[in-house]
């Protein structure tokens, strides 16, 4: 049996009514202290798994595409029950994701901002001519130095 240090209990307590929910995290983190925060982020990671899981294990999942489906890239709704059922798990799909690219955002912006700037200057050389493509090297060094310098 683990010690009881050794445990970390997550509880959650959602009010549908209100729209509330509060989380509790035991033992608590301490914050601005050197603390190992791997075993804190892998039991919440797990929990929201698990979670999803549970509340999502009963709804009907489509049937797989047959082979000549997979093989023309398409997948045909036998009726409109599979259509409705598609709708179904197509909007808790993009309710789920829509959520945690918010946390994301939220979480990581500098991470984001980075990804992006990356996705830009990569799609803003290709579409430069070589001559303007050595002028931007030479505008992003000259910008890489100043940001550099500057105290």
């Amino acid at each position: 049996m683990p010690n009881k240090t050794d445990v970390i209990r997550i509880n959650y307590v959602a009010d549908a009514v209100q729209g509330t929910i509060e989380g509790k995290i035991l033992p608590k983190i301490k914050r601005g202290k050197d603390q190992d925060i791997k075993p804190y982020l892998s039991a919440v990671l797990s929990s929201i798994n698990l979670g999803l899981t549970a509340v999502l294990a009963d709804i009907p999942v489509l049937r797989p595409a047959t082979e000549a489906e997979v093989s023309a890239k398409v997948y045909i709704f036998k009726d409109e029950k599979d259509n409705e059922l598609y709708k179904v798990r197509k909007a808790i799909h993009d309710t789920v994701a829509r959520v945690f690219d918010e946390t994301l955002k939220n979480l990581f912006p500098d991470i984001r901002y980075i990804h992006e700037s990356i996705q830009h200057q990569q799609y803003t050389v290709t579409e430069m001519t070589p001559e303007e493509a050595a002028d931007h090297k030479r505008f992003i060094e000259d910008l890489a130095k100043e940001v550099r310098e500057d105290e």
